[in-house]
């Protein structure tokens, strides 16, 4: 059986910066992997969500990109994941999947998670405490802010 926990979160002025940060990068992977799909589907060129997360390495390194190195490897990953299912879902007969905007766009997902008996921690967000009575039970397998 699959729970869901929500939590709220007392965060600094520099977490903050932090979220909108990453924000605009998952932002900008998403539009940057739904314009490369449509591009190469155009062409006859199928790829795959493991295509486009193998082609992340390149956009750090040789495209320029060096502030996607702030971002935690696996909330990009993450984030190509959810446009690849947009685009999976598609296929499936739903609608075609939009453009990430500022004004729809605001969650990052995260996938590795450690937990302690009363507070979680977040790849390079850190420490999330919780309350006593409000401990997740079982292993966390990802967490969105």
């Amino acid at each position: 059986m699959i729970k869901t926990y929500s939590f709220k979160i007392r965060h600094s002025e520099k977490y903050s910066q932090w979220i909108e940060s990453t924000l605009g990068a998952t932002r900008f992977i998403y539009n940057l992997a739904k314009e490369t799909k449509e591009e190469c589907f155009k062409k006859g060129v199928r790829l795959s969500g493991y295509d486009l997360s193998n082609q992340l390495v390149q956009c750090k390194k040789e495209l320029g990109f060096e502030w996607l190195k702030e971002v935690p490897a696996q909330t990009l990953q993450g984030t190509i994941e959810r446009m690849d299912n947009s685009f999976k879902r598609f296929f499936k007969g739903a609608g075609y999947p939009k453009w990430a905007s500022k004004k729809k766009w605001k969650s990052i997902p995260f996938k590795s998670i450690k937990t302690t008996h009363n507070a979680f921690k977040l790849p390079s967000f850190g420490v999330v405490k919780v309350f006593k009575f409000k401990e997740p039970k079982g292993d966390l397998k990802t967490a969105t802010i």
